[in-house]
């Protein structure tokens, strides 16, 4: 035996070794004391494990090569793959109705496949909706749409749509509600075009099972909104060619002007015919003058007679054997019965939303009205022409409102609730002093703040002094009915990019406007005039389309006949010529009359928008006093029965 052998031999004595009796076999249960491995006896068996790793190095090396090779091939042989992931929130819960039309569709065809019956024991629309994406109608989409078949190598559409199933992953956060889409496949494009087309599925098919009662209603009222505007078109389109084909442009003041014509030309007929029968008495009939006279007075009758019309010309056409004739005397009665039905606006809707007059919708909205009601407005002047007549609409309709309601409202809150509507939420490029007149009345100062708060103050005026502002203002129509929004948004538009000359003329107005309040207050009301022509040179400063040639040239006549200074009512571009003129009233009126201009008589309101009949608070009050006096009479019957 050799030294080698030996200590190998010795090694393997001294391993550590743990010895076990197990009990009943002999002695007791004991374990052996195992002897602790001196330091040299270790190393020497470590040793010997690092020369067998060494002695069989190349195998070793040989396999970690083989191991590297084929990873690294495996690595490159296994395929990309890309994920997409979309999230979307799904809308507030579905109504039962829009479960039950999910449910008959089902039962109809199998295109939602067997998760349909999961999807109606769900209550909340994330549930609704995944079982939706998981649906059969989606994937079949799917795969038509990206040729999946192909893709994953599969004959049926069965193996496809198995295979897509795997290959997304739809989730809901229950707490937010988010539904997560995520998709896996070997080219990126596809992966989000396959995660996009996801969601464009599930709205085609939410679409067409119509599962949202918003979607409903929103179609009933697009549909509703496009035959009202369609009726109110074709009233518009038979108005205009009913007027254009009677020459009927206003019968109230076309039949008004005609009889006014009627009797200044039987006036002249009847001085003709005066003069002629003075002359027939000196000189013959074939004297020039004679003859002269004579050709006045048939001319006469001949444009009496077209003014008054034949007796049968009621049943014909207005201008039916001369079309540049206007209706006769006679034809305006019953041409004013069609014109008023034409004219006259109707609206007959189950739903506040339907309702066109975007004002009267505002002003019901803000009251949350509900129930059935009736708003009939009459109005003095057409809407466009600059007298705060929309603004006056709403203040009257909001305080009509506040009545119906039993809400007593003052006039501060009721101008700011019209500015909130006008400005805010219709965003109108308005200011806010007509919602403030139209409620306050008279004449009235206005501090308006920067940041919108308005201070409401009156002018202490004499009866004298208001009566002769009132005796010297004159306001002519125009004909002309614009919408205002162009031309402020124009004026509003170069005001924020801080123009000039448009920022200098606002400027300079509200200078005039403080020296117009203290020229009326200090009575000198020619000043006031005079303030007026100064402010209506700046005012055409603003914007474009304030003023044209032909104001321009009336606003001239006024002034070479007498008046001291005017201004165009609003925004400008129509509506209204206000003037005020002292000494020549008349000869102003007749040259504003000569250029086809109306005047319009006016008197100045200094109660503002009021309540004139409130059958609601009567019928209230009636019926507070009648339960007053049924509580006063139980009161007596059992104090009676006490005693």
């Amino acid at each position: 035996m050799t030294a080698g052998s030996t200590v190998a031999r010795a090694a393997a004595r001294t391993e550590p070794e743990i010895v076990r009796h197990v009990p009943g076999e002999g002695s007791p249960a004991q374990v052996a004391e195992v002897p602790e491995v001196s330091a040299a006896v270790a190393r020497a068996w470590f040793i010997k494990k690092l020369r067998i790793l060494w002695e069989r190095r190349r195998f070793v090396a040989r396999a970690a090569l083989a191991g590297l090779l084929a990873g690294g091939l495996l690595a490159f042989a296994l395929p990309k793959r890309y994920e997409s992931t979309t999230q979307l929130m799904p809308p507030d819960d579905q109504s039962g109705s829009g479960l039950a039309l999910l449910a008959g569709l089902t039962a109809a065809s199998h295109s939602l496949g067997s998760s349909a019956g999961d999807v109606l024991g769900m209550k909340s629309s994330g549930a609704l909706f995944i079982g939706i994406l998981r649906s059969r109608t989606v994937e079949d989409g799917l795969v038509n749409r990206f040729e999946l078949g192909k893709v994953y190598r599969t004959r049926l559409r069965q193996d496809a749509r198995e295979e897509l199933q795997e290959n997304t992953a739809i989730s809901e956060d229950r707490k937010s509600g988010i539904i997560t889409i995520a998709v896996t496949d070997g080219s990126p494009q596809r992966a989000a075009g396959m995660a996009q087309e996801y969601v464009e599925e599930l709205n085609r098919v939410v679409t067409e099972l119509n599962t949202s009662s918003a979607h409903r209603e929103r179609v009933f009222l697009e549909e509703r909104l496009a035959q009202v505007k369609q009726n109110l078109e074709s009233a518009e389109k038979g108005f205009s060619e009913f007027a254009s084909k009677n020459s009927a442009i206003d019968i109230q003041e076309q039949g008004k002007a005609m009889i006014e014509s009627a009797a200044t030309l039987e006036g002249q007929s009847v001085a003709a015919q005066t003069e002629l029968e003075g002359l027939k008495q000196i000189y013959t009939g074939d004297n020039v003058r004679v003859r002269t006279i004579q050709a006045r007075v048939d001319e006469l009758d001949r444009q009496l007679q077209k003014l008054g019309g034949k007796s049968d010309a009621a049943s014909a056409p207005a201008g039916a054997g001369d079309p540049s004739t206007y209706p006769s005397i006679r034809e305006l009665p019953l041409l004013g019965v069609r014109y008023t039905d034409l004219y006259t606006n109707s609206e007959l809707v189950d739903r506040v939303e339907e309702v066109q007059h975007v004002l009267a919708r505002q002003a019901m909205l803000h009251f949350d009205i509900s129930r059935g009601l009736e708003i009939v407005s009459i109005a003095d002047i057409p809407a466009g022409t600059g007298l705060g007549s929309s603004s006056s609409y709403l203040v009257g309709l909001l305080n009509a409102l506040h009545a119906l309601a039993q809400d007593q409202v003052n006039p501060q809150r009721l101008a700011e609730e019209a500015c909130r509507i006008e400005l805010d939420l219709l965003r109108k490029p308005i200011g806010k002093q007509d919602q403030y007149m139209a409620a306050f009345g008279g004449l009235t100062v206005l501090e308006i703040a920067r940041d919108g708060k308005v201070n409401v103050s009156r002018l202490k005026l004499s009866l004298d002094l208001v009566e002769a502002l009132e005796h010297n203002m004159l306001l002519f129509y125009t004909h002309d009915v614009r919408d205002a929004t162009t031309i402020l948004r124009k004026q509003d538009d170069a005001t924020r990019q801080n123009e000039r000359n448009v920022v200098a003329s606002l400027r300079e107005i509200k200078d005039i406007g403080i020296e117009i309040c203290s020229a009326i207050a200090k009575g000198n009301l020619r000043r006031f005039g005079e303030l007026m022509d100064v402010h209506w040179e700046s005012k055409k400063r603003l914007a474009k389309g304030i003023t044209n040639p032909q104001i321009d040239a009336w606003y001239e006549l006024a002034k070479t006949n007498g008046a001291i200074g005017g201004k165009i009512s609003g925004a400008g571009g129509g509506g209204f010529l206000m003037f005020y003129c002292e000494e020549k009233k008349a000869q102003v009126r007749e040259a504003m009359r000569k250029a086809r201009l109306r005047e319009l008589n006016f008197r100045f309101d200094f109660e503002g928008s009021k309540v004139i009949f409130d059958a609601v608070s009567r019928d209230g009050r009636l019926a507070h006093i009648e339960r007053q006096s049924d509580q006063e009479n139980e009161l007596k019957l059992v104090a009676n029965s006490l005693h």
